[in-house]
């Protein structure tokens, strides 16, 4: 009976700091690392509820894989600061055709790229991600039309 009354002390304070971090007071220490800003852009713009109408009983296991791969490129570490959402957005494009974004599986990539936008008469470089089919998923989507019954894929060298 006591661990109750820890759990729902902890709830309350947690209840608390959030409230704190949405009047702007404090910035809790997670909404500070990448796996804190991409969790409070799901929450707060839907995208977690999106994810999970197309992935049913998978979403979760599929943005931790979201979380793992901007953590272990440094590039995507840079767009979660400029524009995260373009991460989240570019999962959800392959989320819908129903790739995986590992990419030791080489069916779709997250990449990061630097856009430039030209804003009055200045140009301002942005960090932002984009979905990148392989090739591995441009042959999985072709298999899945039933179209095809086999599909030659060979490197092209000069």
């Amino acid at each position: 009976m006591a661990n109750t009354g820890i759990i729902k002390n902890q709830a309350a304070k947690n209840a608390a700091v959030k409230a704190q971090a949405a009047n702007g007071d404090i910035a809790p220490a997670a909404a500070k690392t990448t796996a804190g800003i991409l969790n409070a852009i799901m929450d707060g713009e839907g995208y977690r509820k999106r994810f999970n109408e197309l992935m049913g009983e998978r979403a979760p296991q599929f943005i931790s894989s979201i979380i793992s791969m901007v953590n272990a490129d440094s590039m995507l570490s840079a767009v979660v600061k400029d524009a995260p959402q373009t991460i989240i957005t570019a999962a959800l494009k392959a989320a819908t055709l129903n790739l995986p974004i590992d990419p030791a599986l080489g069916m779709a990539y997250v990449m990061p790229f630097k856009n430039s936008k030209k804003i009055g008469n200045e140009w301002v470089t942005k960090n932002e991600a984009t979905c990148v089919l392989g090739y591995r998923g441009l042959l999985n989507l072709a298999n899945r039309t039933g179209a095809y019954t086999n599909i030659n894929a060979t490197d092209v060298r000069e």
